[in-house]
């Protein structure tokens, strides 16, 4: 396909089903069964999560508390808290 405003609204439609495909898959995978809680820090996660959008050239900034620990599985909470970033900033 040639360069132009239609080659690039395509690859990103493709991107944004393969997001949603991950997504699916990674919902089933949690739904999987049982994971242990434990400590995470909250606050630097989000910071992390933030920083790493601002790499990409998105525009964000952490306004909280320099340190929150909350007791969830870690990769769950990275997951979702990375998809409600990721739909803002789209």
């Amino acid at each position: 396909m040639e360069e132009g405003p239609a080659r690039d609204r395509m690859l990103a439609d493709l991107d944004e089903m393969e997001a949603m495909v991950s997504a699916t898959l990674a919902f089933g995978r949690d739904d999987a069964g049982p994971r242990s809680r434990l400590p995470v820090d909250l606050a630097r996660l989000l910071r992390k999560l933030v920083a790493d959008g601002v790499e990409r050239g998105l525009k964000a900034t952490y306004a909280g508390p320099d340190s929150r620990v909350v007791s969830a599985d870690a990769l769950a909470l990275k997951r979702a808290f990375a998809n409600l970033l990721d739909n803002a900033w789209r």
